[in-house]
């Protein structure tokens, strides 16, 4: 993933939005699956809790930490 642009594109959005609302950011560990994760430690168990933290913050930018690609979809 080309993170440079990323964070130049992100930067050169704060500034424009500099004198606008508040920039609302969710840093968010989603622990990956873990084929011997059993009961509340399990994905299926942890995602509707992970969707409600992002749908009561409601961040503008979330950052992921340990998302795999079926956690994300």
């Amino acid at each position: 993933m080309p993170v440079k642009p990323i964070l130049t594109a992100l930067l050169l959005l704060s500034a424009i939005a500099h004198a606008a609302e508040p920039l609302r950011v969710l840093c968010f560990n989603l622990r990956y699956i873990n084929k011997g994760d059993t009961g509340d430690r399990t994905w299926t168990a942890r995602r509707d809790q992970a969707a409600d933290v992002i749908l009561k913050d409601k961040p503008d930018l979330i950052g992921i930490q340990e998302g795999l690609r079926p956690m994300l979809d």
